[in-house]
């Protein structure tokens, strides 16, 4: 009813600076300027993205410029005057897609007003256009056109002297510390170019990137204070930013009373591939407020880097080079005598970059610790509970069961990945491929395995049961019952090595009893390859295979699995099935994740219809484009309705390949 809706308050320009320390400019003043930046960037995009039809020029950068307010209230954006330096707010990929999927939609919701709908191509009489849809569904060249639109945002920002910060981030900052890491940083890196010089490490990361360069290295021979201005600027980014990546992964920094507080810091795998991300996410801010755009080969003349796009597309080199700048921050840390302190469950809610899982965890921890505490301090309101010191040594031992939990967790995720093969490892068995990976959790049930034997390459896709701690642990069960199949036994036929794995899951399944009492189980779709002659042989458990010949998708089905059970496979498991295949078929193995995944304007499952229709536009893409297809397709699917996101349903698992 409408005496019960809420007003929606549409935010002004003078809002964007509330938390400013001097006045705050006239809102038409710097609107003004902002519009007339933005126009300068508006023409290059458009130049670059000529069959996109969109708005009239005017009314696309007047439409554009009006609605930054919203942009900034639903990422929680604040803007302030710079002097000296400015510093680059980390917007996330996903808050990119974000900001992108509602300028989008305001598109359509104009164009449909103008009487035009959708069709599979574009005819101006009729009025049909094929990207009146969600942004999910769009052509890729369209989502990177806004994209564009919204990388520009803190540029212009620059240029007109300002800069973007969230305020939920700069409590945690402290200006004093900064210097004292940039400086840290930088005698970081001259040790690592002296060791290089001396070793020779050919190998490094660094030196496959070229990053060890004659300028580098004259640099790196340089006290900081000799540094020029570019450089001192990049390291002060770098050491600002440090804090963000910390909260990324749940901790702050706090100076250190004494020795005994300078605990270093254990950072799991899980946390180095968060913090490497929000270190590729900072080193492309910085990158664009210098005036750096994308192109795909890189030409510093032209201030033109392939490496400005989001960091799952990144080239594995690249992410590993992020990982090894990460690994060092807790030694920074200590080197200039701070400490690493957990966020409070209060503080972390404003960190969008948390895991959940994480999230309650903590929480959990530090309402325990409360009650501890109030325990202690009114011990006779708790007579009749029983003896107090029994009750406060209970909860004091479960704040300690919980704290080893929690370190638990993130150590079993470091685990679990090493067991994972690597993709770099992966597209090295199959190049033109693919591993789209999606945890619901820390931990995940679904996992991924390859090898090659001799002139045949055994991959698989799997689903045990459920998510989270006791899917992980069965999935880490099975990868070692494949592993054992294919790379011990020498088992390279499908059907073979899924008898060979359920005869083991069910023999420990019912290790300590006659029959299964859990209905944990696995389902897997497995295939051998043989390159040489483009044979297949696939075999599956409730997991089919998709394989597309001239855009036309055929299913393989997976053998079922009658009301017995498991125990039904090893009694009877059907033969591999062999399949010719031709150059430019596409494969791909799939858990039931993507489709069960919830979202959409119905806040309904995605659906394995929809799955399959949208397998099927994305055939004429590179392997490459498909993956960032399926990533932002999902992620959009969830965040349909952006004040209402959706949490992942499950864990998601693709494998794509093309012969």
């Amino acid at each position: 009813m409408k005496e019960n809706m809420q007003e929606q308050v549409t935010p002004e320009w003078e809002d964007i600076f509330s938390h400013c320390n001097e006045n705050k400019p006239e809102g038409d003043d710097i609107k003004k300027r902002v519009k007339e930046e933005f126009k300068k960037d508006f023409q290059r995009i458009t130049s670059h993205f000529t069959t996109i039809l969109y708005k009239d020029d005017n009314k696309a950068v007047t439409d554009f410029i009006n609605d930054i307010p919203d942009k900034f209230t639903k990422l929680k954006i604040r803007v302030r005057k710079y002097e000296k330096h400015y510093f680059s707010c980390i917007i996330t990929d996903e808050e990119v897609d974000l900001l992108a999927s509602m300028e989008h939609q305001k598109w359509v919701n104009e164009m449909e007003a103008r009487g035009w709908g959708n069709e599979e191509s574009l005819d101006e009489v009729d009025k049909v256009h094929p990207d009146l849809k969600h942004f999910s569904e769009i052509d890729t060249v369209r989502q990177k056109f806004y994209r564009e639109l919204i990388y520009t945002i803190p540029v212009i920002f620059v240029r007109c002297g300002y800069e973007l910060f969230k305020p939920a981030e700069e409590e945690f900052r402290n200006d004093e510390q900064l210097e004292y890491l940039a400086r840290a940083i930088h005698a970081r890196y001259c040790m690592l170019m002296k060791t290089m010089d001396e070793e020779s490490i050919k190998n490094s990361v660094y030196e496959q990137l070229s990053i060890v360069n004659d300028q580098n290295r004259e640099n790196f021979s340089k006290e900081y204070d000799d540094l020029s201005a570019d450089i001192k600027s990049s390291n002060l980014d770098s050491a600002h930013h440090i804090t963000t990546k910390l909260l990324s992964i749940g901790y702050t920094i706090e100076e250190g009373n004494s020795e005994t507080e300078q605990i270093l810091l254990h950072v799991s795998t899980s946390d180095i591939e968060t913090m490497a991300k929000m270190e590729h996410e900072r080193w492309a801010w910085e990158k664009r407020l210098s005036g750096w755009t994308y192109a795909p080969e890189r030409n510093n003349k032209n201030k033109e880097h392939n490496c400005l796009v989001p960091y799952k597309e990144l080239p594995e080199l690249e992410k590993e080079k992020d990982r090894d700048q990460v690994k060092r921050v807790p030694i920074l840390i200590k080197a200039i005598n701070y400490k690493v302190v957990p966020l409070s469950p209060e503080q972390s809610k404003n960190i969008s970059y948390i895991p959940q899982q994480r999230r309650l965890l903590d929480e959990t921890k530090l309402k325990m610790e409360i009650v501890n505490e109030k325990l202690a301090g009114d011990v006779e309101k708790i007579k009749g509970y029983g003896d107090s010191q029994n009750i406060k040594d209970q909860l004091s031992d479960t704040i300690k069961g919980l704290s080893f939990a929690i370190d638990s967790l993130n150590m079993a995720a470091g685990i679990q990945q090493n067991i994972l093969p690597s993709k770099i490892y992966f597209k090295t068995c199959l190049p033109e491929s693919f591993i789209f990976f999606k945890p619901k959790d820390i931990l995940s049930g679904d996992f991924y395995f390859i090898s090659k034997r001799n002139d045949s390459v055994v991959c698989a896709a799997a689903d045990c049961t459920g998510h989270g701690t006791s899917a992980a642990l069965l999935s880490m069960i099975c990868s070692n019952f494949i592993d054992q199949a294919v790379n011990d036994k020498n088992i390279t036929d499908p059907s073979a090595i899924i008898s060979f794995v359920y005869k083991k899951l069910v023999s420990f399944m019912k290790r300590h009893y006659n029959t299964i009492i859990s209905d944990h189980g696995m389902e897997i779709a497995i295939c051998t390859i043989i390159p040489a002659s483009r044979t297949l042989l696939y075999a599956g458990i409730k997991r089919p295979l998709y394989i597309f010949r001239d855009d036309k998708l055929e299913i393989i089905k997976s053998q079922k699995v009658s009301s017995r059970g498991y125990e039904s496979v090893i009694e009877s498991t059907e033969p591999s099935q062999q399949i010719q295949l031709q150059k430019g078929n596409t494969l791909y193995m799939f858990s039931d994740g993507y489709p069960d995944q919830f979202g959409g304007p119905q806040h309904k499952n995605f659906s394995t219809r929809q799955f399959k229709k949208m397998l099927e536009t994305i055939q004429p893409l590179s392997m490459l484009e498909q993956y960032t297809t399926l990533n932002n397709t999902i992620e959009q699917w969830k965040n349909y309705d952006p004040k209402n996101s959706v949490e992942q349903t499950d864990d998601i698992l693709v494998v794509g390949i093309r012969v």
